[in-house]
């Protein structure tokens, strides 16, 4: 039995707060989310824990769903937001 949010869940959740709260930040969306547990819970059709959205949690399915981990990428996971340097190419 699945234990939590997945990933995709859980993107929908941010995505919910991104457009009703005008904030990308992950900081603030637990906060956010335990204040809606029953309208989330209904919306993702899965009961909502009060440790579901906490910003480390959110952080690790942004990098994990972009491809930026340590198995897919040879960068670790810090430097992932990192300027690119003069060898690296910025793909469009």
């Amino acid at each position: 039995m699945q234990r939590g949010l997945n990933n995709g869940q859980l993107a929908v959740g941010w995505l919910a707060y991104i457009l009703s709260q005008a904030d990308h930040r992950t900081s603030a969306v637990r906060d956010w989310a335990n204040s809606i547990l029953r309208t989330l819970a209904h919306l993702l059709g899965h009961p909502i824990r009060e440790v579901e959205f906490r910003d480390d949690r959110l952080g690790v399915m942004w990098l994990y769903s972009s491809g930026h981990t340590e198995t897919r990428n040879s960068r670790s996971i810090r430097g992932v937001f990192d300027e690119p340097t003069h060898n690296e190419k910025i793909s469009r």
